[in-house]
């Protein structure tokens, strides 16, 4: 039962999450009960150079739970092996997508040069799983639930995505931070940028003020200083005259 139920919280504390250089975040796990279901656990095999493996054939170079993808990677006689086992799909030059994993309808190869996989983490609509919340896989605040699309499937299940103006892992309790766009996008605003709390706004510099792009802050605008300038030194000469 646990290749098909979905849980939303690893059974074990203390998981790994890391394997060589690459992070394995959640529902991708690396022990027993640090996946949330069988079909995301993956292993980490080889020292000091370890390889993160799905199974014998199926190494995995990354995994980007905001996009709904793992990147592998496989040998020409694993190609072969798909033919045989799902001989009902076809592969084109336009990569159609299929399922590679046998059961469920959980992750899907694109045989493009990419080497991308496409998941889905229950083969339900969006509104079929949010009835349930102990299985719901979108537990994060600010996240939301997304379709994933096969072009030889069509609809083949559902993932979880941080709604717009925030990045990280929909898949754990807050995992979904605010992105600062002000840091992220240095020129975004013409002038004044302010962060806000999923979003972000722009304003432009006060009166008398102009914007140093260099230091990127409202200073006094350098037309004004000369005029001050003159002010000063025209004043300075008047105290000088001899009556």
């Amino acid at each position: 039962m646990w290749y098909y139920s979905y849980n939303p919280r690893p059974q074990k504390h203390n998981c790994s999450r890391q394997c060589g250089t690459i992070v394995v975040p959640f529902p991708f796990g690396l022990e027993e009960g640090c996946a949330a279901r069988e079909v995301f656990q993956l292993s980490c095999v080889g020292k000091p150079n370890s390889v993160l493996q799905y199974n014998d054939f199926i190494g995995v170079q990354y995994i980007n739970v905001s996009e709904g993808i793992v990147g592998i990677k496989y040998n020409s006689s694993f190609v072969e092996i798909l033919f045989n086992m799902f001989s009902q799909f076809r592969f084109s030059s336009q990569g159609v997508v299929s399922n590679i994993f046998g059961k469920g309808p959980n992750l899907y190869v694109d045989p493009t040069e990419s080497a991308s996989v496409q998941w889905a983490v229950a083969n339900l609509t969006c509104q079929q799983a949010q009835q349930n919340t102990s299985t719901y896989a979108c537990v994060s605040t600010n996240s939301s639930c997304t379709r994933v699309i096969s072009t030889m499937q069509g609809y083949v299940g559902y993932r979880c995505t941080c709604l717009p103006g925030y990045d990280g892992n929909p898949y754990i309790p807050d995992g979904c931070k605010d992105i600062d766009e002000c840091l992220q996008t240095p020129r975004i605003c013409k002038e004044l940028c302010h962060n806000t709390e999923g979003n972000y706004s722009c304003t432009m510099c006060p009166d008398h003020t102009e914007y140093d792009v260099i230091r990127m802050q409202c200073i006094p605008r350098r037309n004004q200083s000369l005029l001050l300038g003159e002010s000063h030194n025209n004043q300075f000469h008047t105290d000088k005259r001899v009556y």
